[in-house]
């Protein structure tokens, strides 16, 4: 009784429901195929049928819609008999294949391929600019019968980057938009005029075949420059007037309701004043077809590819073969119209069809046909399935099945064949659909829309508003349309509405759309109005205002009391926004104005025009004031105060009070007083501290209110007259005490009791090495209590104390002072602890005893445990007892170079207190490292340098001594030394290179004197105990020993200081030989 369409599109946010209902008795059972196999239902978590029906219902939440693009057919039995449905399959729509920018000089011919997909009937074709404008054409830009754009001659006002080709399908009321195509003109080298020439179709002559009854369409497109006209003749004949038509500035010849008449050949010329050309056309008129290879199945989503014809050569007729590509499954992410156009190369590509055209008046020999791949492999078996009609069925098409498809027709008469090429690619597919936003006016939405393709094929994003375009007015500035996100600022009212994006690429496309709900603050209720006016009630009516796609949640009435507080509003009570009524409960003697406000899910709304006024009649007060009490200021004196009725609970004027009081615990009259315009009332002379009874009532000139009730209070407080009695102390340890007292009566307390504080102040310490010290102490311990604790005592020490009780006026006198002494406690740690004297195993800690000794030192602890391989990680510990009047000790018997921790603390009867710590490390073995650095070879490499060093020069001193003799020394030169050598007189008595100040330095374990010289001693090198010269100065034979004994230090003298004269090698070798 009901089945769902047979061509069904799936809509992956949605359930797939495949619907298939059918009635009988007894009532039938239902089964399913799927592909032509039978479908086990049980088998499949994400796939129920309804109860008592059919129908199927797919769960795609949890799986994916792809899955389950198959072909399906639902069965009904039961004992009578068997009813099957229509097979149930599905689509998608495709789109264009992507187009670079072309770049062309001024004057030369252009096409611009569109390339539309096919469909059944072939769609609309039409090109458009980015403003949804159609591009202008003329006799130099038209179009072509396949959709491509042609242009004659490029200008320069042809570049542009927005030439969209736009695809309209008939029978789905769809379009495909193209990817724009950017065309870039250049006028470096602008083309010369030339004659036309055919860009279609091409040569001289050229064929059509067209079916009787069909249109016959014949095109000529001409390039040149200047642009040519095109014009069309009948070679051997006239065109039929009344069927024939010019289409695109006479470049078209358009014959309707085509006839054996019309066969013949057909003439187009193209010419500009620089020549013609022509073209002939021969058409031959057929009679109509008929399919011989019907297909059981309908052709769904139309051809995949174009039909195309080849002609055989068969006797006296001709045998024409098309070769179709179908779809009996698809993949669409959108709800669809059925018969939406399917392109080739979709997973899910079902069929291929081969089909023979035979002409009805003549029919022909029978025909074999197969198919077969690239491979030449006949196509027969899993996936694909040969049917006697000629068509190829592959089941689900995938990835693997791209590639070159034959179709071969033989009979005797011969054997043709035709190709086509499939190219399967991944669905569109969008991921994360944009989501219902409800936004406030004025603010800022995001709508989301992530999308996975096919990375071979070029997306665009389009967005939607209510199926239609983005509006394109002032509105435009305030979208931001990105790559994945449609963003919406300062959101209007006229923002609201159900947006879609859309995913194109160049073979498919996926929507997903999103309702964007603009909300605001309510308007105001309006229409105010009184009815049912009572002495105190009224019924208020009103009609709200516009919610703003916002429900009202409730409504708050407010009143002005113009009598009493004029221009200020009060709430009065609130009802539900299902309501527009409200009864009023209201209160004497007031002036009232009425308003309403609205409030929903954004704020209140602003308030509605005020009603007209009511007034209520005069009354006694309903009510007495709240909040009366009694305290005192003074001793001697008692304040009553309350808190005074507002105007609207006057009732009436003449408002005044009824002030009354008694004492509590004397049976006596009430004494009253009349208070107007006043909140307190004061009541001298009374006893201090005594209880009282006290009213307050309210009076008008229309009455007084109800009997006010008792409230109690206090005359006024004093100090405390007494102190507390037997005050004690308990020692529970060295540093907590605790107190006892008796309390002081109530009477003598004379007001509210508060508590007791404890004064206690330390007066010294019990041991002769800490110095007296008094610090004063208060703890207050509030409430009626008779011991409380002292916490943080000092040990070993001197404690004075007295209590006190206070109330709300002050402290009363102390408690005579009690002196109690803590005992000892542990003591502190030590105040500092030193090592010295680190020898190779041994050292000495000295220290200084504890500053809180808190009682009497006993002793001392020491701790010491190595450390090992300076690490973390610690040695055995040993320890030492010490008598308390030590303050140093020395360790011996320790591991030279090891680091040693080291803990001491004091000790008094209570214990060992707090320790301190120190660290160190006992001296590294001085022979060793001696040893050790004389047993290093670079060591020994110096030395044997440096003797080798001092045997060359020897050498050299004694061949020059043997060449030249001594050389005579003048007195002049004995009286006055060469400035150069200045600073090795004898008033350093040192060598001049070693004067440097950098080097005045001793060597380790050497003394210098003050003056920073270098005492002469007998083991000094001076020549002047060898030399000729015996004056103290130095002569030539010293000035040698100067030059090659020196360092660093003398090397940088010399450099600086370069002498006119050098020193004589001959009197050099004559000093070294004396020394020697």
């Amino acid at each position: 009784t009901h089945q769902s369409p047979k061509d069904y599109i799936i809509d992956p946010r949605e359930n797939i429901i495949i619907h298939c209902e059918a009635k009988g008795k007894p009532p039938p059972s239902f089964s399913w195929t799927r592909n032509g196999t039978h479908f086990d239902i049980d088998e499949d978590p994400n796939v129920t049928l309804k109860p008592h029906s059919g129908t199927l219902v797919v769960d795609i939440s949890r799986a994916k819609a792809e899955h389950y693009e198959c072909v399906y057919q639902c069965t009904a039995r039961n004992k009578h008999g068997t009813a099957v449905s229509n097979n149930i399959v599905f689509g998608i729509i495709p789109l264009t294949l992507p187009f670079k920018a072309l770049v062309v000089q001024e004057g030369v011919s252009l096409v611009l391929p569109c390339r539309p997909p096919a469909g059944l009937p072939p769609p609309i074709i039409f090109w458009m600019d980015n403003n949804f404008r159609r591009l202008p054409q003329s006799s130099r830009v038209s179009q072509s019968l396949n959709g491509d754009l042609y242009f004659s001659n490029v200008l320069r006002e042809d570049s542009r980057n927005d030439y969209i080709c736009y695809a309209r399908f008939p029978y789905t009321q769809t379009i495909q938009q193209k990817q724009p195509i950017t065309v870039r003109v250049l006028n470096q080298e602008p083309a010369d005029e030339r004659k036309p020439t055919f860009l279609i179709p091409s040569g001289p002559t050229s064929s059509k075949m067209v079916l009787r009854g069909q249109v016959l369409e014949m095109e000529c497109i001409a390039e040149g420059l200047l642009t040519p006209d095109v014009s069309w003749t009948k070679v051997s004949g006239d065109l039929p007037a009344k069927r024939t038509s010019f289409l695109h500035y006479q470049k078209t010849l358009r014959i309707v309701d085509a006839s054996e008449s019309d066969a013949g050949d057909y003439r187009c010329t193209a010419r500009n004043r620089l020549g013609s050309v022509h073209h002939t056309i021969h058409v031959t008129v057929k009679g109509a077809s008929v399919m011989e290879c019907a297909v059981s199945h309908r052709v769904v989503r139309s051809p995949c590819g174009r039909h195309r014809t080849i002609p055989l050569s068969v006797s006296s007729s001709s045998l024409h073969l098309l070769m179709d590509l179908y779809a009996q499954s698809a993949d669409t992410s959108q709800q669809s119209l059925p018969g939406h156009q399917k392109p080739p190369g979709l997973a899910g590509l079902r069929f291929l069809r081969c089909c023979v055209l035979l002409q009805k008046a003549h029919g022909g020999p029978p025909l074999r046909l197969r198919f077969k791949d690239s491979r030449s492999s006949t196509l027969d078996g899993d996936p694909y399935i040969l049917h006697d009609n000629g068509t190829l069925e592959i089941h689900v098409a995938q990835a693997r099945n791209s590639g070159k498809y034959t179709c071969v027709a033989r009979n005797i008469l011969g054997i043709n064949e035709n190709h086509i090429y499939l190219e399967v690619k991944d669905p569109t597919r969008i991921l994360k659909q944009p989501e219902y936003k409800v936004v406030q006016m004025g603010r800022s939405v995001v709508f989301e829309c992530k999308v996975k393709h096919d990375p071979s094929l070029i997306p665009t994003m389009t967005w939607l508003k209510d199926d239609g375009e983005l509006p394109d007015d002032e509105r435009s500035e305030r979208l931001i349309v990105d790559s994945d996100s449609l963003t919406i600022t300062d959101v209007t009212e006229n923002d609201a509405g159900v947006y879609t994006c859309v995913m194109n690429t160049t073979l498919d496309h996926d929507s997903a759309s999103a309702e964007l709900t603009v909300v605001e603050r309510p308007d105001p209720p309006t229409d105010l109005e009184l009815t049912d006016q009572k002495k105190r009630g009224v019924q208020l009516t009103w009609i709200p205002g516009d919610e703003h796609n916002s429900p009202i949640q409730k409504f708050l009435i407010q009143y002005q009391d113009s009598l009493h507080h004029r221009g200020h509003w009060h709430n009065l009570t609130e009802v539900p926004g299902t309501r527009t009524t409200a009864h009023l409960k209201l209160s004497p003697h007031v002036h009232y104005t009425f308003r309403v406000l609205a409030l929903n899910a954004v704020d209140f709304s602003r308030p509605s025009f005020p009603s007209r006024g009511f007034k209520t009649e005069p009354a006694a007060p309903d009510e007495n004031p709240t909040g009366v009490q009694g305290f005192g200021t003074e001793h001697d004196n008692l304040v009553i105060s309350w808190k005074p009725l507002s105007g609207l609970q006057s009732n009436g004027p003449g408002l005044h009070y009824r002030v009354m009081w008694r004492q509590k615990v004397v049976d006596s009259d009430w004494t009253t007083v009349t208070v107007a315009n006043n909140s307190k009332f004061v009541v001298s002379g009374t006893p201090t501290f005594v209880p009282y009874e006290l009213k307050v009532q309210a009076v008008n000139d229309y009455g007084a209110g109800p009997e006010p009730a008792v409230a109690h209070g206090y005359s006024g407080e004093d100090l405390p007259v007494a102190a507390p009695d037997h005050v004690q102390v308990m020692l529970i340890n060295s540093t907590l005490a605790e107190v006892h007292w008796d309390p002081v009566p109530s009477k003598l307390i004379r007001g509210h009791l508060k508590g007791y504080k404890v004064y206690y102040w330390r007066k010294h310490s019990l041991h002769k090495h800490n110095p007296d010290l008094v610090e004063n102490q208060i703890l207050t311990f509030s409430g009626n209590h008779t011991h409380r604790k002292l916490p943080g005592l000092h040990p070993f020490s001197v404690y004075s104390l007295n209590v006190r009780v206070y109330n709300g006026k002050g402290e009363g006198p102390p408690s005579p002072d009690l002196q109690f002494n803590t005992p000892e406690g542990v003591p502190g740690a030590p105040t500092s602890l030193v090592v010295t004297n680190p020898n190779l195993d041994s050292l000495t800690l000295e220290w200084s005893p504890p500053h809180d000794r808190n009682g009497r030192i006993t002793g001392y602890t020491l701790k010491y445990q190595p450390v090992v391989n300076n690490s973390n990680e610690l040695g055995p510990v040993e320890e030492l007892a010490l008598p308390a009047n030590e303050t140093s000790v020395t360790l011996p018997n320790l591991k030279y170079s090891t680091r040693y921790k080291f803990y001491l603390n004091a000790k008094t009867v209570r214990g060992a207190g707090v320790a301190i710590s120190q660290e160190a490390v006992t001296v590294i073995d001085e022979g060793n490292r001696q040893v050790d650095i004389a047993t290093q070879g670079w060591f020994i490499g110096l030395m044997c340098a440096i003797a080798l060093l001092i045997l060359i020069l020897l050498i050299i001193c004694f061949i020059q001594r043997n060449k030249g003799g001594k050389y005579p020394v003048k007195e002049k030169e004995d009286a006055h030394t060469d400035p150069e050598f200045q600073p090795m007189k004898d008033e350093d008595c040192t060598f001049g290179e070693y004067s440097d100040n950098e080097d005045h330095k001793p060597l380790k374990g050497s003394r210098t004197p003050s003056n920073g010289t270098v005492k002469r001693d007998d083991s000094d090198d001076s020549l002047v105990d060898y030399g000729e010269g015996g004056d103290g100065q130095f002569n030539e034979d010293g000035s040698f020993i100067g030059q090659y004994s020196g360092k660093s230090a003398s090397r940088e003298t010399a450099e600086g200081h370069e002498s006119s004269e050098a020193p004589s090698p001959i009197n050099t070798m004559n000093s070294l030989n004396s020394f020697v």
